[in-house]
């Protein structure tokens, strides 16, 4: 069969035309199946707004609990201050004094205590302890906690940077003349405590703790880098909201802290 020149022109032209076709049933195609997605997602969003806000999804984060129809009060030992830190050394101290909370508020339900830097901690440990006031004012030996607490520094260094202590069998009821919360270091026997300070240098940017058993000042255990030793963050002590009290390692008296001097961030929950 010959193939003449007109043929191929019409052939060429139906091509295009159907081509053309095609591309605009497929534009429709995709317009409509937009639209039909762009209603649906209108849809949801519709009806997530008009969700009641009882019924929507309830994120918690870490260390921070929410409770229904649960009224709580927070006191803290002063105003966080994210500029300084606490070293706690082996034979440290730092107690807090939490007077009666106001009316309506018995209960003490959490303890936050809060860490800088927890990864970096290598040596040393915490003992938390909540203890009566004595008639002089300063913290007692005992515990009034349901059991003892202390985190060795391989819990420390795994922990996160709040911790939260809680109890949900035990009531712990608030003394009219308040507690303290205490928290020692606490090293790797009984009777180590913190020693002499030895200067930086290009191994420490803080320096030195010589380590030592207490009764024994001349015998040195062994000296460790002071940044390897837990260290709780820092808060401005303003003698507004509760009371401060440090503890010498070598003779393990307490003395009250003085207004205005860089103390531990620790926190109290009350019902």
């Amino acid at each position: 069969m010959l193939i003449k020149p007109y043929h191929i022109r019409c052939f060429l032209f139906n091509k295009n035309l159907l081509k053309s076709l095609f591309d605009d049933h497929m534009s429709v195609f995709y317009m409509r199946l937009m639209a039909a997605f762009t209603a649906i997602c209108l849809s949801d969003f519709s009806a997530g707004a008009q969700q009641r806000p009882d019924s929507a999804r309830v994120i918690v984060l870490p260390d921070v609990s929410i409770q229904d129809r649960i009224d709580r009060l927070t006191l803290a030992s002063g105003p966080e201050d994210r500029r300084t830190w606490h070293v706690i050394a082996p034979g440290n101290g730092s107690a807090v004094r939490f007077r009666h909370p106001r009316a309506g508020y018995h209960e003490l339900r959490q303890l936050r205590v809060h860490l800088e830097h927890p990864g970096g901690i290598q040596d040393g440990g915490l003992r938390v302890r909540v203890a009566s006031v004595l008639a002089d004012g300063q913290p007692a030996t005992d515990n009034l906690l349901p059991e003892q607490v202390v985190l060795d520094t391989r819990t420390l260094r795994r922990s996160r940077r709040t911790l939260t202590l809680q109890w949900t069998n035990h009531h712990l009821i608030v003394p009219p003349e308040g507690f303290f919360l205490v928290v020692e270091g606490v090293g790797q026997q009984p009777d180590e405590v913190k020693g002499n300070r030895l200067p930086p240098d290009r191994h420490s940017k803080m320096g030195y703790y010589e380590i030592m058993r207490r009764g024994q000042p001349q015998e040195v255990v062994r000296t460790v880098d002071i940044d390897s030793f837990p260290q709780l963050r820092g808060a401005n002590y303003t003698g507004e909201a509760a009371e401060v009290w440090y503890r010498i390692p070598k003779t393990g008296e307490w003395l009250p802290e003085k207004v205005g001097s860089p103390i531990p961030m620790l926190e109290v929950v009350f019902d």
